[in-house]
């Protein structure tokens, strides 16, 4: 059985009937702003500006900005596609609908999910390292325990998940206001700075960039999560354009800043060393212990899980909506009205890519994969865009759009090809 999913006059798509409960509208623009916010920076600037900056130098701060552009234009796909078919597991649906391959779109659902799975194992390692700043114990003991409680606390309700992310998400800007309101000079000094302490701009400055870029992009990942609650969204139509463009702007504005704060500060060599980078960074400003910042880190990290577990887990929810995979995972309980077994496939994902793998083999594996599908996100989006029966009502960018934002996405996952392939020859 199906049933027709509509948006204003049109129908948009045909949607199996979810095999038990469904999802309920409860997340306001402020939620899900909130949301997209604690995606985003706690994926980000605590966790991997150490490494990005071993890979930049003193260009740190344009890594972000570029990483910032690529995920801009995206974005700006994404927001139509949302409008355009607002239901859960959405690039799946997307690519369903726009080149109209069904194992194609089976395959990039499965990769978002996966990504979100990785993208948690990266953050709970960097959560473990601000933490360890704080409390003795081993690192595995410390990162199972975490995925635990924040596991049970995304099966417990979407509303009580993201009034905790909220709170985290206000805290984690917090900790930012912290570091910028003892940074030594203005912006414009700042930038000056850097731009005199930087190297030539040559190949190999060209090739530490790109794999910089690679690295800051997982900085930006967390607007795409946002569409994937889209069925639990109050007023779609509008809330999440709305919602994914504040999201990338005061985002990109605070890690340039933070990034030019941290290269003035630290020389980026020095930066990747330590555990806890922003922990470090304020103690050099501010002169006193940086446990405060590690507290910060460590709940923005967990807010960043958080968040990617409820992705995740709807995801998974919408392929067994689109009957893809077993329905087993579109279950939703009558309690909770959480999708409980997605969430635990999700978890046990995490749990096995966390304890094998680098945070940095993390971090490069879940930007590569989220290009990959937003290179194909906006191959559906031109395709759509192509047609000449169009819908009414939707937000809309021009064709220009996602096909910048193909090129731009293929053309950084092609460069780092090219980069590994030339260093494994090496």
């Amino acid at each position: 059985m199906s049933r027709q999913v509509w948006l204003g006059s049109d129908v948009i798509m045909e949607m199996p009937i979810t095999p038990k409960g469904r999802l309920l509208r409860r997340i306001n623009l402020p939620l899900l702003m909130l949301y997209g916010l604690g995606a985003t920076i706690g994926a980000g600037i605590y966790v991997v500006i150490g490494e990005t900056a071993a890979s930049a130098g003193y260009y740190l701060p344009l890594a972000f900005l570029i990483a910032a552009i690529i995920a801009g234009l995206s974005a700006a796909s994404f927001a139509e596609l949302a409008t355009r078919y607002p239901v859960s597991a959405g690039e799946a649906a997307y690519l369903r609908e726009g080149l109209g391959f069904k194992g194609l779109s089976l395959v990039t659902g499965l990769a978002v999910a996966s990504a979100g799975a990785i993208s948690s194992a990266t953050l709970l390692q960097g959560g473990v390292g601000y933490l360890q700043e704080l409390i003795e114990l081993p690192g595995p003991m410390l990162f199972v325990a975490l995925l635990v409680l924040l596991g049970g606390f995304v099966a417990w309700g979407i509303v009580k998940s993201l009034l905790l992310t909220g709170i985290f998400t206000i805290m984690e800007i917090g900790g930012l206001a912290l570091i910028i309101f003892y940074a030594p000079s203005d912006p414009v000094t700042l930038i000056a700075n850097a731009a005199a302490a930087a190297d030539a701009f040559d190949y190999t400055v060209i090739a530490g960039l790109s794999s910089a870029v690679m690295l800051a992009f997982f900085a930006f990942i967390g607007f795409e999560d946002m569409v994937n609650v889209v069925e639990e969204v109050k007023r779609p139509r509008r809330t999440m354009p709305l919602a994914i463009g504040l999201t990338l702007i005061i985002t990109t504005l605070l890690y340039v800043w933070i990034a030019l704060i941290a290269i003035n500060a630290i020389a980026p060599a020095s930066l990747v060393q330590e555990r806890a980078p922003l922990a470090s960074l304020f103690t050099v400003l501010s002169g006193q212990r940086g446990w405060i910042i590690s507290v910060i880190g460590a709940f923005a990290v967990l807010n960043g899980v958080v968040i990617q577990l409820i992705m995740g887990s709807r995801v998974l929810y919408g392929l067994a909506r689109l009957g893809q995979i077993p329905g087993i995972f579109g279950i939703v309980s009558d309690r909770t009205h959480t999708p409980l077994y997605a969430t635990a496939l999700i978890c046990a994902v995490i749990l096995i890519m966390g304890l094998l793998l680098s945070l940095r083999d993390l971090a490069q594996m879940t930007s590569a994969l989220t290009l990959t599908v937003f290179a194909l996100v906006n191959l559906s989006l031109i395709a759509l865009k192509m047609r000449r029966d169009q819908p009414a009502d939707v937000f809309k960018v021009s064709i220009i759009v996602p096909i910048l934002g193909f090129v731009s996405s293929t053309g950084l996952l092609l460069f780092e090809l090219i980069q590994r392939i030339d260093a494994f020859a090496g």
